[in-house]
């Protein structure tokens, strides 16, 4: 049980194809970079990816 190769992505995909028709495969693309992008920012705990607080705020 190694990574799949080429081929075995190509009937993976070619089953989803046919299960889920041409005209969902966008939709289903998007739910699945949401659903990366909102797993990774999870994993990344709160507050990532902002700049932190400066030490020298005017005001």
């Amino acid at each position: 049980m190694g990574v799949p190769n080429l081929g075995e992505l190509l009937i993976i995909l070619f089953i989803v194809l046919l299960v889920f028709g041409a005209a969902k495969m966008p939709a289903l693309g998007e739910a699945l970079g949401r659903a990366v992008h909102n797993l990774r920012r999870s994993v990344a705990g709160p507050g990532a990816g902002r700049p932190p607080a400066s030490k020298n705020a005017k005001g």
